[in-house]
């Protein structure tokens, strides 16, 4: 899981809050709420050092992220959507969007996995940038609020799973 969280100002206008409560499965949440107008997009929640400690020789060859998010409202005039989901390389946000179609849950915390096992998001990785203290995710969630009520996008935590290979000697 994540160390560190941050909101990053590099795309949308809606701020994320606690987003230092994105390490542990604890029902205590980072939150982002829109209380009027319209659609709109919230910043980067941002989740870096993971802890990473892959062999110099392995290859990477996969990388899945799962998110632990739920919304305040799931209609069709009130909702909240993937808007980006990106990986951080060296700091920067990088390689594909690999956000999902569809309302997040109200029910209940759902897990969200992004990538797979064999996916590298549109680019390449070594172990070193995994391992680097900036290497992590970057979420940016489509807020859609049309009529009365506040809508809130909430994630509890953030996990990161890096498959690789270590070649014969």
């Amino acid at each position: 899981t994540a160390r560190a969280g941050a909101d990053n100002n590099g795309t949308g206008s809606v701020t994320w809050f606690g987003t230092g409560n994105i390490f542990t499965d604890n029902g205590v949440n980072a939150t982002a709420t829109v209380s009027s107008g319209g659609n709109t997009s919230t910043h980067y929640l941002q989740a870096t050092n993971f802890g990473f400690a892959n062999p110099a020789t392995a290859n990477i060859t996969g990388i899945q992220v799962s998110i632990n998010r739920f919304s305040s409202q799931n209609t069709s005039s009130n909702n909240v959507q993937d808007n980006v989901v990106s990986l951080i390389k060296a700091g920067a946000v990088t390689g594909n969007n690999n956000s999902l179609a569809g309302n997040w849950s109200t029910t209940t915390t759902t897990f969200a996995n992004y990538g797979t096992v064999s996916d590298l998001w549109g680019t390449t990785w070594t172990p070193a940038q995994i391992n680097a203290t900036n290497f992590g995710v970057a979420l940016s969630a489509s807020i859609n609020r049309t009529s009365g009520n506040t809508v809130t996008a909430s994630v509890d935590y953030i996990t990161i799973t890096v498959t690789y290979t270590i070649p014969c000697s």
